[in-house]
């Protein structure tokens, strides 16, 4: 009997072991190798240290309602859409109010805002009460305000974030990467004033200005610090000041002066903020004794203002366009000329991207190389920069799409 169970375990543990015949019926099979366990625990604590790193260097920007818009922002925006071009609801559109940040493009019509993804899903549109609309953009919000009027809101690619009244007219206003914003408006004892606000509504800061009404107002990422051009009349002549503001400080900490140049658009980013007038464009640091000005012997056609970036496109008078890049500093970084009337111009990393009458080209910032360009619809009246090879174009009551 025990000879009996010790042969039928011997059978069993045999019947376990495969022979050399049913080996050749699947192949030659080699053991595994198991990947070590301390690749995936390296590979863990560098996910979690760059991820630390970025929450750590974004710190000031970051809130958890700005955290959960981002996520939402991933997860509802990886759906697809039906494909461009996408339809915009409305009657008029603005050639300045299409941007493509983080290549979903967003536009401003006469009655809607609207936000796509890359595929033309719609991720949000909303109704304004803005007579004459404008937008901003930062940090993955949009301000809308009506300029002349009094109303204004904030919205995300989720949701409406906030409808604002002013109490006075609206002359211009600027959104921070963290979410404050800044009005400038008609003051009931001054020219105009300009007014702060934290991300839930509380004010920050509030100057007024006693002799000059503001004609463009920027913020720095953080909203900490800002920048609001003004013009005034002087001896008969117009002059236009640049004021650069710390928040910490009641007082503007520099005011320049451009005389003969209406200052109609600024951005920023650190301590640099950049201008553009109608006959020059300046550029300036916080703690610089005087602006470094540069002026357009020509006329200005476009321009794109991205933080200390800006790009110019000029009409000469002998012929030709001139396509002009700061980066950061006093001096153009590139130059170069096009051939052709220029309708838009935008930049996003090393690309810049530029339209002409049916035409759209994009060029290596630095040398100025044409590295692609496509014809497209002789309605097209603006474009902007999804990424390096993706261009978003207004058309007449769409927006089309061109990849590289």
């Amino acid at each position: 009997m025990a000879d009996e169970k010790k042969k039928n375990r011997k059978n069993k543990t045999e019947a376990r072991v495969p022979v050399e015949e049913d080996l050749d019926l699947f192949g030659d099979h080699k053991p595994r190798r198991r990947v070590p366990r301390f690749i995936y625990r390296v590979a863990l604590i560098l996910l979690l240290c760059t991820v630390g790193l970025t929450l750590w260097l974004n710190r000031d920007n970051i809130s958890l309602e700005g955290f959960w818009g981002w996520l939402q922002t991933q997860v509802v925006g990886t759906g697809y859409g039906g494909g461009y071009p996408a339809s915009i609801t409305g009657r008029e559109t603005d050639e300045q109010n299409l941007v493509a940040d983080n290549n979903q493009p967003a536009i401003v019509s006469d009655t809607e805002i609207m936000i796509f993804n890359s595929t033309a899903k719609e991720l949000l549109t909303a109704q304004h009460s803005c007579a004459s609309p404008v937008l901003c953009e930062a940090g993955g919000r949009y301000l809308v305000y009506d300029q002349g009027g009094t109303t204004y809101q904030i919205v995300s690619a989720q949701k409406v974030l906030k409808k604002g009244h002013s109490k006075q007219t609206i002359y211009a206003a600027a959104l921070a990467g963290n979410g404050r914003w800044a009005l400038a408006t008609a003051s009931q004892d001054y020219m105009s004033e300009l007014a702060v606000y934290l991300e839930d509504g509380t004010q920050q800061y509030r100057y007024r200005f006693v002799d000059t009404r503001v004609t463009a107002v920027a913020l720095s990422d953080d909203g900490t610090r800002g920048a609001a051009a003004a013009v005034t009349a002087q001896n008969g002549a117009l002059v236009t000041k640049l004021y650069l503001f710390d928040f910490s400080q009641e007082e503007p900490v520099a005011i320049y002066e451009s005389r003969d140049n209406f200052l109609y658009q600024l951005s920023m980013e650190g301590n640099r903020v950049c201008a553009i007038g109608d006959n020059s464009a300046l550029t300036v640091a916080f703690g610089d004794e005087a602006p470094s000005e540069y002026t357009y012997n020509g006329t200005l056609c476009d321009a794109a203002l991205h933080g200390d970036r800006m790009v110019l496109a000029i009409s000469r008078y002998t012929g030709g366009t001139d396509i002009v890049e700061f980066d950061g500093g006093n001096d153009p970084i590139t130059q170069f000329s096009v051939t052709g009337d220029v309708l838009s111009v935008d930049m996003n990393g090393s690309t810049l991207a530029v339209l002409t009458q049916g035409h759209v080209a994009l060029y290596l910032s630095g040398t100025g190389d044409c590295t692609g360009e496509q014809d497209t619809d002789n309605d097209a009246r603006a474009l902007a920069l999804g990424d390096g090879k993706t261009v978003y174009v207004l058309g007449a009551g769409e927006i089309r799409q061109i990849v590289f």
